[in-house]
């Protein structure tokens, strides 16, 4: 159905990536790109694949020690990704 109403480019993409069923998935994409923000740059960089499935966060870490320093604030990763987000995305990490 054709709108009769002035729309922006953003709200054409956005309806365009709903209607999709992909625009979570983005969002999720979006969100994991920037974990440097989320953790820091130099445990970032200890980062070797990072990906959301099912409303999990995979982590793939290179240092076993970096990897249980972020066991231990996990909660807390977990709320800061989500703010990030705007919205409930993940609900565990999983470190790997």
């Amino acid at each position: 159905m054709r709108k009769s109403y002035p729309q922006s480019i953003d709200q054409v993409v956005n309806e365009y990536l709903k209607a999709l069923k992909i625009d979570k998935k983005l969002l999720e994409i979006r969100t994991a790109n920037r974990w440097d923000e989320i953790i820091g740059k130099k445990i970032a960089n200890a980062t070797t694949k990072i990906y959301v499935e099912k409303q999990k966060l995979y982590v793939f870490i290179s240092s076993p020690v970096i990897k249980q320093e972020l066991f231990i604030i996990k909660d807390g990763i977990i709320k800061r990704f989500n703010e990030l987000a705007g919205e409930q995305l993940i609900n565990d990490i999983i470190f790997k």
